[in-house]
C-alpha cells in the first residue's frame, strides 16, 4: 500500500530541516579500492565521536546544518592527504523501524564518503632553477603504500651552478678561466606518513647520499650520507613546527691544489647528529612577490647526541610587505645567526676544550638572493681565497618595488631599488660569546645598492639588478654591474 502524500502545508516527512539533531552512526566509503577503512573512521571520529558499533548510538547530538558543514571540511581534509583525486560526503538517513519512529531524539545519519584514488605509482621528471644554478631531477613515487595515505618518493637530481666570474670586479678576469662552475648530485628515499588521517599532522623517514662541490668557493668537495626522522605539524595558530632528527657521516674530500689551510684542517671525515626544531609563520599573500604579510622562521639545533660535531645553532629570518598604494611595495628583511661550538670528544679520543665550528655547519653571505652586489658567499670570514663561512652573521635588506610605464599594476612585473648590507665573524678560540657578539658589532658591515626588475613567474622570482657595492672589507668579493637572481626567497 502506497504512503498517501502529506497534505498540503503540512511538512515533508522525508525532508529534514536544517535545525534538525541528528547523531552520526557509522561511515561507509564508497570507491576506496587501497585505502583503509580506518583512514575514513579516523576522519570522521574527530570530528563525530563516533560509537564503536552501529547499534550504539553516538553520544554526540549536532544540528544537521553543523553536521553538512564539518563532513564538507572533512572531505577536504581527506583531498589534502594526496591519495585522492576527488572526495564527496553524503548524509544517508537511517531507517527507524516502529519502537524508534514512536521515540523522541535525534535522528540517527550515516556518513557515506565517495572517493576516487589516484594512481599509486606514478614518475615524472624536471627541471629546478636557483640562484646562479639548474638541476635535473627525477623522481618514482608510491602513494598509499599500506592504505592510510603513506607515501614512499625515490628522488635522484643532478646539478650544476655557474658563476660569471671566480673574481671582484677590481681583478682581472683570465681569459682561459671566464666562468667557473661546480655540480652536485643528491640521492633520497622518503617514507611518509600521517598521523590518524590528519594532513597537517605527519611523521616523515628519509635516508639520503649527497655530493656537492664547493671547490669555487671554498676550495673542497663534500659528502654526505645518513638518515633524518622528523614530525611535522603545519597550519596551526602559532604557525608551522617540524622536530628533527638527523644523523650523518660527512666527508670534506677533493681538496684544490690551493686550498688554504683552514680548509685542509677540515679536511676528512666527521659525524653529526642533531636535534633540531624549525618554527616558520608565513602570513604573506605571496611567497615570491608578496605585497602584505609577515614571514618568521626560526631553527633552533643542538648537535652532540653522539658523533664528534658539537654545537649550539640558532638562524632567524623575518620579512614584512607593505602594499604603500598606487603600486608601490616595501619589503624588508633581516636575517641573524650564531653557532655556539661545545667542548667534545673528537672521534680519535682528544678532548677538545676550545673547539672550533666545521665549515660544513657555519653561515655563508653573499649572492644575488643574500646581500646583492657581492659574489656567492663573498661577504664575510675568508682565508686567501677559500670562504670560510661564519661563526655569527646578520643581513638587512629594503626593497622598494614600483609600478613600471604602460605596464598594469596587476602585471607581476615591477621596478626594483634595493639596499643591503650584512657582516659575519669567526669566533676566536677562548672568546667568550660577550666578547664575540661585540667584535661582531664592531664589524664593518658590508653595503650595496642598486636599481633593476623584479618579475614573479609562477612560484618563483627573477631578479636582474645594476648592482653597486658601496662599502666592501678587503677581503669581501663583489663585482659592480648586472646580477641576475633566480630564487624563492630574498634578502
Amino acid at each position: 500500500m502506497l504512503d498517501s502524500p502529506p497534505k498540503a502545508g503540512a511538512p515533508d516527512p522525508h525532508v529534514l530541516d536544517l535545525d534538525t539533531p541528528v547523531t552520526v552512526r557509522s561511515v561507509r566509503v564508497v570507491g576506496a579500492v587501497h585505502s583503509s577503512p580506518s583512514l575514513f573512521y579516523h576522519a570522521a571520529n574527530e570530528a563525530f565521536n563516533l560509537p564503536e558499533s552501529n547499534d550504539t548510538p553516538s553520544p554526540t547530538t549536532t544540528p544537521l546544518v553543523d553536521v553538512i558543514l564539518t563532513a564538507q571540511s572533512e572531505a577536504r581534509r581527506l583531498l589534502r592527504l594526496g591519495a585522492f583525486g576527488d572526495v564527496s560526503v553524503t548524509l544517508d538517513s537511517v531507517p527507524r523501524n516502529r519502537k524508534q519512529k514512536n521515540k523522541k531524539g535525534p535522528t540517527p545519519v550515516d556518513l557515506v564518503f565517495e572517493v576516487k584514488e589516484k594512481s599509486r605509482i606514478y614518475a615524472r621528471t624536471g627541471t629546478d632553477l636557483g640562484s646562479q644554478e639548474g638541476s635535473l631531477n627525477a623522481s618514482f613515487n608510491i602513494r598509499n603504500v599500506f592504505g592510510k595515505a603513506e607515501t614512499i618518493e625515490t628522488t635522484a637530481s643532478l646539478g650544476m651552478q655557474t658563476h660569471f666570474s671566480l673574481f671582484p670586479s677590481s681583478t682581472p678576469v683570465p681569459q682561459s678561466q671566464p666562468f667557473a662552475s661546480q655540480s652536485s648530485s643528491v640521492f633520497n628515499v622518503v617514507y611518509n606518513q600521517p598521523i590518524d588521517a590528519d594532513p597537517d599532522r605527519r611523521v616523515e623517514l628519509s635516508a639520503f647520499k649527497t655530493d656537492r662541490s664547493h671547490l669555487v668557493f671554498s676550495s673542497f668537495q663534500e659528502r654526505s650520507q645518513g638518515l633524518s626522522a622528523k614530525y611535522l605539524i603545519s597550519r596551526t595558530r602559532l604557525g608551522d613546527h617540524e622536530l628533527k632528527w638527523n644523523g650523518e657521516w660527512r666527508q670534506n674530500h677533493g681538496l684544490s691544489p690551493t686550498a688554504s689551510w683552514s680548509i685542509r684542517n677540515e679536511a676528512g671525515h666527521s659525524l653529526k647528529s642533531a636535534l633540531s626544531h624549525t618554527w616558520v609563520r608565513d602570513t604573506r599573500d605571496d611567497v615570491a612577490l608578496p605585497t602584505r604579510g609577515s614571514y618568521l622562521k626560526l631553527l633552533q639545533e643542538w648537535s652532540g647526541i653522539g658523533g664528534d660535531t658539537n654545537h649550539l645553532k640558532w638562524d632567524l629570518w623575518h620579512q614584512s610587505a607593505f602594499d604603500l598604494g598606487r603600486g608601490f611595495l616595501l619589503n624588508a628583511s633581516v636575517r641573524g645567526g650564531t653557532i655556539v661550538p661545545l667542548p667534545h670528544t673528537v672521534l680519535n679520543g682528544t678532548t677538545q676544550v676550545h673547539p672550533r665550528s666545521r665549515v660544513n655547519d657555519r653561515f655563508f653571505l653573499g649572492g644575488p638572493t643574500s646581500v646583492r652586489g657581492f659574489l656567492q658567499n663573498g661577504v664575510g670570514p675568508r682565508d686567501g681565497r677559500d670562504s670560510v663561512g661564519a661563526d655569527t652573521y646578520w643581513s638587512a635588506g629594503l626593497s622598494l618595488l614600483t609600478p613600471l610605464p604602460c605596464v598594469d599594476l596587476t602585471t607581476p612585473l615591477k621596478g626594483h631599488l634595493f639596499l643591503n648590507a650584512g657582516a659575519g665573524r669567526m669566533r676566536g678560540i677562548g672568546e667568550s660569546s660577550k666578547e664575540h657578539l661585540q667584535a661582531l658589532v664592531e664589524t664593518p658591515a658590508s653595503v650595496s645598492c642598486g636599481v633593476g626588475l623584479a618579475l614573479r613567474l609562477s612560484m618563483f622570482r627573477v631578479e636582474v639588478n645594476y648592482c653597486v657595492p658601496v662599502l666592501a672589507l678587503s677581503n669581501d668579493q663583489y663585482r659592480k654591474g648586472v646580477n641576475l637572481g633566480i630564487g624563492f626567497q630574498f634578502l
